[in-house]
């Protein structure tokens, strides 16, 4: 298995890999400083999750748009743009002092993110010839994965001996980097007249937005309270005008080209990426869990989680070298089957904490995952003609932030919900006559927001209760996510079971 590249293509993934590196970093780095974040700033565990979520909505919502930029202005211009804006987004980070300053941050990071990716894409495929495509990809996935990997040990690191903030700070040089790199050996491309639907790129926008603000504000104000019904009904209302939109406007160059999941390897393709990513999202739950469910230390849930990623660094590039021998079939199946075992070891650790089960399923994880990832890709761009291959890849990118901004939405109601629901019930039980105050003490221990001691309080037994709740909120978000894996499982082979699908839309 060779990677016979010239030298101009290595130093062009090089500068790509600067835009990974941050895409990567900034998706692992951040949930294990998570807890010392809350305590520092205050933040409650619902905005906890929105630090992070923003991040992938702001990537999700602005994918499409940023592919199209790129081909107005040019996708290396666009890129070094993205460049741009992550690094400025991360030193308002990085001197955040409140909720609102971090949210708008990570907010403004997603947006980069957003201009980076479907420049990355474009500029790989234009460089590199279709017998070398699946190679490039999935070494530049291996590189940027290597940031993916490191990024919780590197968090823990940051977080425990010197402040979380350097988590932002240290994006400043890759930042520098990329810049340099790009404009020395990414060359120009030539840009074209596209037309940018404005009203789609809203319509998608709202509909993505107000459906994640119903998912993830449910535990918070109650499912069937007038806000929650009203944010999802929303959400529905505008994703229907979205698709109406679509059917009307009769433009030739759409903004979400639905025509094209006819094709049933475009479908899948952007079902195994939607599904991954939301399953990717469970490890922000790991970090938590390892440090308020298993009493670690940020380092120590850093390594832990950087074991479930690690793995990455082998599996992508064996990935890439099968699609581009194979096909996308084989990696993808043995990467379903892997994540099946995984969520399987997960939810019987939940249950019985037999640490063996942990171990196993974590690192099994971190093979499968890139198993999937990198052939998707090749899939889902080669399924369609050349012309619409810039529109394929923003509907992929916009599939796969999608799937973890949902992901994080609702993994994160089903994971505090539970929590949630064991405090009240533990409050009811145990201490039933407390003052305001000592429940809003209690709730500051429960959570781990605070460790100190508060006088009528058991500190020990109250985090055990929240310890037993952690628990049983890492099984109920490892059933979901191993009924997903099993779906993507059975969608590998749906191009077979045709038949079985007259008539839908494949």
């Amino acid at each position: 298995m060779g990677f016979k590249f010239s030298k101009d293509q290595w130093l062009l993934l090089a500068a790509m890999i600067c835009g990974l590196a941050m895409i990567f970093l900034d998706a692992s780095i951040l949930p294990v400083a998570l807890p010392t974040i809350q305590r520092e700033l205050g933040i409650s565990s619902i905005n906890l999750q929105w630090i992070v979520n923003v991040y992938f909505l702001g990537e999700a919502s602005f994918v499409i748009l940023g592919g199209k930029l790129g081909d107005v202005f040019g996708v290396r211009r666009i890129y070094i743009f993205g460049l741009f804006i992550f690094g400025i987004a991360s030193v308002f980070g990085g001197i955040a002092s409140s909720t609102t300053w971090l949210l708008i941050a990570r907010s403004i990071q997603g947006l980069g993110a957003a201009l980076m990716t479907p420049s990355i894409t474009a500029i790989i495929i234009a460089k590199f010839p279709h017998e070398k495509r699946g190679k490039a990809i999935g070494i530049s996935v291996a590189i940027g994965a290597l940031f993916l990997s490191f990024g919780p040990f590197f968090g823990g690191l940051i977080t425990e001996f010197f402040t979380w903030r350097w988590i932002f700070f240290i994006n400043i040089f890759i930042t520098v980097l990329g810049v340099v790199l790009t404009l020395w050996y990414v060359p120009v491309y030539a840009s074209k007249r596209v037309k940018i639907d404005v009203i789609s790129f809203f319509l998608f926008g709202g509909a993505l937005l107000m459906i994640t603000l119903g998912s993830m504000e449910g535990q918070r104000y109650g499912w069937f309270t007038y806000r929650i019904i009203g944010f999802l009904l929303t959400g529905v209302i505008l994703a229907a005008l979205f698709y109406l939109h679509y059917h009307t406007s009769k433009s030739k160059e759409p903004f979400f080209d639905f025509s094209l999941f006819k094709k049933i390897k475009f479908f899948i393709g952007n079902m195994h990426v939607f599904i991954v990513q939301f399953i990717l999202m469970n490890s922000v739950f790991w970090a938590i869990f390892f440090q308020l469910g298993m009493g670690f230390t940020p380092l120590i849930a850093g390594m832990w989680t950087f074991f479930s990623t690690v793995p990455v660094l082998i599996a992508a590039p064996v990935a890439g070298y099968l699609t581009d021998r194979y096909g996308a079939k084989l990696p993808t199946s043995i990467g379903f089957v892997g994540l099946t075992i995984t969520f399987v070891c997960l939810t019987l650790f939940a249950s019985y904490q037999y640490f063996i089960l942990m171990v196993i399923g974590i690192i099994v994880y971190g093979f499968s995952i890139s198993q999937i990832l990198t052939p998707t890709g090749t899939l889902v761009i080669s399924s369609v003609i050349p012309e619409k291959r810039g529109l394929a890849s923003g509907i992929y990118n916009t599939m796969r932030f999608t799937g973890a901004a949902l992901g994080m939405a609702i993994l994160g109601s089903i994971y505090t919900g539970t929590e949630l629901s064991h405090m009240k019930s533990y409050m009811v039980g145990i201490h039933p006559s407390l003052s305001a105050k000592k429940k809003t003490d209690l709730e500051h221990i429960y959570t781990g927001s605070s460790t100190k001691s508060y006088q009528g309080l058991d500190v020990i037994k109250i985090q055990k209760e929240a310890s037993k709740a952690a628990y049983m909120a890492l099984g109920r978000i490892s059933i979901l996510s191993l009924a997903l894996s099993i779906l993507g499982l059975i969608l590998v082979y749906a191009e077979k079971m045709k038949k079985i699908f007259k008539g839908a839309p494949l």
